[in-house]
């Protein structure tokens, strides 16, 4: 059976994809800015660049959390959801305790 042109569009690299709406395009690329985020947090803090308490690796989780949960809920990924919900409560406490210390005592990047 032929492929519909309605469906798919047809790369130069003759690689055929789905086509997609403009909100899953946007929802997509949240899902890979979230994977940066996070990956890329981690990484600096695996090689000590930063520190899990500073406001640059809180921050990060906490955006690519948010991101990762809005991406995941319009998947039906409900499980995954869910750790990031999980995820960024706790970027979320962090933050709260810095908002109960002093400036001058809250973490540095």
């Amino acid at each position: 059976m032929p492929l519909s042109t309605k469906k798919f569009i047809f790369t130069p690299a003759l690689a055929i994809i789905p086509k997609q709406n403009s909100l899953r395009i946007l929802i997509n690329i949240m899902g890979w800015v979230a994977s940066l985020l996070i990956v890329g947090s981690y990484y600096l803090n695996i090689k000590g660049k930063w520190k899990a308490d500073t406001k640059s690796y809180v921050l990060c989780n906490l955006v690519g959390g948010l991101l990762f949960t809005v991406n995941t809920i319009y998947l039906g990924a409900y499980p995954s959801a869910m750790v990031n919900v999980v995820w960024v409560a706790i970027a979320l406490a962090a933050v709260a305790k810095w908002k109960k210390q002093k400036p001058n005592d809250a973490a540095a990047d």
